[in-house]
């Protein structure tokens, strides 16, 4: 059930806010596209509801004791000693957990390793990110590596930034 607007007017009164400047605010929607994009942006990561905390990049929502916290953590860590016994490199961990995650939260792909081990193979839009990291930062051989399976509009975005960092594809 949504709050109403005698709600919200009690919650701002503990809060301390003013009641004219809220009403105000209230009244011509002052806020409202901001709120919408906070609530857009919470909701493409999985926030469903508060408190929400990230585990290696996973929305654990609601509250959980220290035993549940320590659990996840647990698993996490676990997970990592596996990929790092499959051949990962221990600072490579991280990027490998979040190459499954959605959107911009995504590590840097050019960090993903290529470990035959653990068979993981970067989306098209990654491998575009991932070149694009590669140039920025320089490295022309991972570009290059990292370009060879890109084809049509995906290699064309990729070559235009390498180009940008004086990098030919």
């Amino acid at each position: 059930m949504r709050p109403g607007r005698a709600d919200l007017e009690r919650f701002a009164a503990a809060a301390g806010l003013g009641p004219v400047a809220f009403r105000a605010a209230l009244d011509d929607r002052r806020y409202r596209d901001a709120v919408a994009a906070e609530a857009a942006s919470a909701e493409a990561l999985g926030v469903d509801g508060t408190p929400t905390m990230f585990i290696n990049g996973a929305p654990v929502s609601g509250a959980r004791d220290a035993k549940a916290l320590e659990r996840l953590v647990d698993a996490h860590l676990a997970r990592a000693r596996e990929l790092v016994k499959a051949g990962i490199a221990p600072g490579d961990v991280y990027a490998t957990a979040m190459a499954q995650a959605a959107g911009d939260e995504r590590a840097d792909p050019s960090r993903v390793p290529s470990a035959a081990a653990i068979r993981l193979e970067l989306r098209s839009d990654d491998r575009v990110r991932a070149v694009a990291a590669a140039c920025r930062g320089r490295d022309a051989a991972r570009a290059a590596e990292l370009a060879g399976p890109l084809t049509g509009d995906a290699r064309q975005r990729a070559a235009q930034v390498c180009a940008g960092s004086g990098i030919d594809l």
